[in-house]
């Protein structure tokens, strides 16, 4: 992960790092935590250890290192916040096993041996997608106005001021960052500025369990609707009000695009859709 605009650490240094500096940079001085003297034997040591060549990331992430000997055992608050994870194989065992779940269930509630196609549970698992793709397109645009802000002088167009406020904007945000820097606890303090430092490896994280979530959806309908044609015998069709055979074709041709591209099958002709319609 990236702290800063140049150095790159991995996310346990930079835990480490982060720790230090909420309580170096922070608050009024405390000596009984972290004191001068503290800051020299951790500056010192990592002279030591890192070398004469090492990078400033690699003199930083020791100088952390070493420094957690000290401040951690003195505050046992801050070493059980330094510890937690967010992202733990808790998460990364329920996106998928919630969406084997949710899949499974709603292929089950299509009940009845008739597939409707205008209301299959497939629909569910389609509009899923759409979201999940939404989520991605809509972190693209903040990366996108984000760094277009952090680059450029001029304001912000009508567009792209929207944009901010509904995403967050990168001055606000920094200025935030000050002010969270010099309030409230060490632990309040290391909080919220991993919280903001770490904004892109969040969002990787949160992108990869939404697309997990969303194959493991598909997995569950396309199971449940296989285990249910073990003992029964599907039939096929459509009922509408408002729509009519050629509307319903082109909904399907549309709809089934992905899956012809991928498997060879012919889109069903407007005979045959029209055939389908239930009386």
């Amino acid at each position: 992960m990236a702290a800063g605009s140049a150095l790159t650490f991995a996310e346990e240094d930079a835990r480490r790092l982060v720790v230090l500096r909420a309580c170096e940079a922070g608050g009024p001085p405390d000596d009984a935590l972290w004191s001068p003297e503290d800051a020299r034997w951790a500056s010192r040591l990592a002279d030591e250890t890192a070398g004469a060549g090492a990078s400033d990331a690699a003199w930083l992430a020791e100088r952390a290192r070493h420094a957690m000997q000290r401040l951690l055992p003195r505050r046992p608050a801050l070493a059980r916040v330094q510890a937690r994870r967010r992202w733990g194989a808790r998460a990364w065992l329920l996106a998928p096993a919630l969406g084997l779940v949710l899949g499974g269930a709603a292929e089950v509630a299509g009940g009845g041996q008739r597939i409707e196609l205008l209301a299959a549970p497939a629909w569910v698992i389609v509009a899923w997608n759409l979201l999940v793709y939404a989520w991605i397109a809509l972190a693209a645009l903040r990366e996108l106005v984000m760094r277009g802000g952090a680059a450029g002088g001029s304001a912000a167009g009508p567009l792209r001021g929207l944009a901010q406020r509904a995403l967050g904007g990168a001055g606000s945000a920094a200025q935030a960052a000050v002010q969270r820097l010099t309030a409230g606890t060490p632990e309040q303090r290391f909080a919220a500025l991993w919280a903001e430092w770490t904004v892109p490896l969040a969002a990787g994280r949160a992108a990869l369990v939404l697309h997990v979530a969303a194959a493991a959806l598909a997995l569950g309908a396309t199971a449940g609707l296989y285990a249910r044609a073990l003992v029964l015998d599907y039939r096929v069709g459509w009922q509408s009000t408002l729509l009519e055979p050629p509307q319903v074709h082109a909904v399907l041709t549309i709809a089934f695009a992905p899956a012809r591209a991928v498997t060879g099958i012919a889109a069903p002709t407007l005979p045959q859709v029209a055939a389908l319609r239930s009386a």
